[in-house]
Formats: structure tokens, C-alpha cells, sequence
């Protein structure tokens, strides 16, 4: 690959035929580039026409990422987070991992998982918020 910059050899001048050539490359391959563009668009355009709907071209670009996670197309199944949830329940008093699974399904709240103990445990055994554990009961 040739270098962008223009090379300075021992005697101090600076070699341009190499920065033309890059130049005159770089301007080549946008020329294609363009040209491959304007081509994609009329097939897109004729492929819209057969399909029956507008000549328009229906792409557009997509917004720039906010940087966080996708969304999903999933409906959310409760309206309060399993950790709120266990807060709530543990503020009132301490119970064991059964006895708040328990408590949490009685609310109506809705497990995705085969195995809710699991979920609970998750929490449970955290780093935020930390619940205190004695003798098998949790507590806030």
C-alpha cells in the first residue's frame, strides 16, 4: 500500500509523483463507488416497480446508536422488577428463599425460567443491594 504523505528522501525534496498516484487513486475508487451506487438504485428502483410499489427507493439510513442495548420486540410480562420485589417483601420481614418465591408468585409475578430459584438467588446473593443472610433467612 502507498503511503498518503509525500515521501522526503536524504536530499531533502519531497517526492509528489507518490502523493499524486495515492490521490489519483483514492479519486478513482469514489468515482466507482458513486457510479456503483447510482447503479444499486436503479435495480432497487426497477425491483420496487415489479413488486408494485412506489419507484421511490425505500431505504434509509439508519439512526446513529445510542450505545446501549437493543430493543426487544418482548412485551414486558410485570410491572415491577423481581428485585423491587424482593426488597419489598424482605423490608416487611426475613424469610427463607422458599418462602419469598413464594410471596413473589402470590403477587402475580411471572417467571421466564424453568427454575425462579434460581432468579431469586441472583439477587439474593448480589452485590447491590447486599441482604443479610441468617440462618437461612434473608433480610434487608
Amino acid at each position: 500500500m502507498k503511503l498518503l504523505f509525500a515521501k522526503i528522501y536524504n536530499t531533502g525534496k519531497i517526492d509528489l509523483r507518490m502523493k499524486n498516484d495515492s490521490l489519483a487513486n483514492y479519486l478513482k475508487l469514489r468515482s466507482d463507488l458513486l457510479k456503483e451506487r447510482k447503479q444499486l438504485e436503479n435495480r432497487l428502483e426497477q425491483i420496487n416497480e415489479a413488486l408494485g410499489g412506489s419507484s421511490e427507493a425505500t431505504y434509509t439510513p439508519a439512526e446513529p446508536s445510542s450505545g446501549g442495548y437493543a430493543p426487544t420486540n418482548r412485551t414486558r410480562r410485570n410491572k415491577v422488577s423481581l428485585k423491587k420485589l424482593v426488597i419489598q417483601m424482605l423490608s416487611e420481614r426475613a424469610m427463607t428463599k422458599e418462602e419469598l418465591l413464594k410471596a413473589v408468585v402470590s403477587t402475580g409475578y411471572k417467571f421466564s425460567t424453568k427454575n425462579p430459584l434460581n432468579s431469586m438467588g441472583v439477587i439474593l446473593y448480589g452485590k447491590e443491594p447486599k441482604f443479610r443472610n441468617e440462618d437461612g433467612k434473608f433480610s434487608v
